[in-house]
């Protein structure tokens, strides 16, 4: 009896996480197919925005996250919003290198500032970055007021921007130096994108339709506000 039970205690455990394999690589394809859907520079943001959404329900409806339908509903509420941001944050990253490339024709002096600048700009950048897909989701703020909201965030919670930043830059960079970088195409996003959501998670909480979340703070910022329309 008991060497019944083991085996099939080993058994559930197995077919676990198998399901747990088939999920990451489903929300990773859902999460690619999203991004080319919106061309990549348009699609980028709202497929995130989705990620996050459907890898927040995974930590509370594990058995059922309903992957596809959850990730094109909230697609589909956020594509304008996160398209926009889309454009936004590419031409800033563009104009970050464009500037660092220019100031290597230029004099010594010159060349520092401009570098100092492009550096400086790239770190804003790179910190609204790994906010920007929950505080999307979590509020109705304009173009940019959701940047600095994202801003206010990563300077905020530095732990939690730590955290994202390792996540969402080292896994990949995990995969490339194991010599897997085949695995991008297959779980480059979800890991990240699973891990990031209990850490917004536990940093935040859960969004509910009455309450509000707590507002990251700074001038002009309104409240984190949850929407009600998310799909469930």
């Amino acid at each position: 009896m008991s060497a019944r039970v083991g085996s099939g205690g080993a058994f559930a455990g197995l077919e676990r996480l198998v399901q747990l394999m088939v999920q990451l690589v489903w929300l990773n394809a859902c999460w690619l197919g999203l991004t080319l859907l919106g061309g990549v520079v348009l699609g980028i943001v709202p497929a995130s925005v989705a990620g996050h959404v459907t890898a927040r329900r995974w930590w509370t409806h594990r058995d059922d996250p309903q992957i596809a339908s959850t990730m094109w509903q909230t697609w589909r509420l956020h594509f304008a919003r996160g398209a926009a941001l889309g454009v936004v944050t590419h031409l800033w990253g563009a104009s970050v290198l464009l500037t660092w490339w220019l100031s290597t024709q230029q004099p010594a002096v010159t060349a520092a500032v401009s570098q100092g600048l492009a550096t400086v700009g790239g770190l804003v950048l790179l910190l609204i970055c790994t906010q920007l897909a929950w505080v999307t989701d979590r509020t109705t703020l304009s173009i940019p007021q959701t940047l600095l909201a994202a801003l206010a965030a990563a300077v905020g919670r530095p732990v939690l921007t730590v955290a994202l930043l390792v996540t969402g830059l080292g896994w990949p960079t995990l995969l490339v130096v194991l010599g897997w970088p085949g695995l991008l195409p297959v779980l480059g996003a979800s890991v990240p994108l699973v891990i990031q959501a209990w850490c917004v998670r536990r940093a935040f909480g859960e969004p509910s339709g009455t309450g509000r979340a707590a507002a990251p703070g700074g001038p002009g910022h309104r409240p984190l506000r949850p929407h009600t329309t998310h799909p469930r």
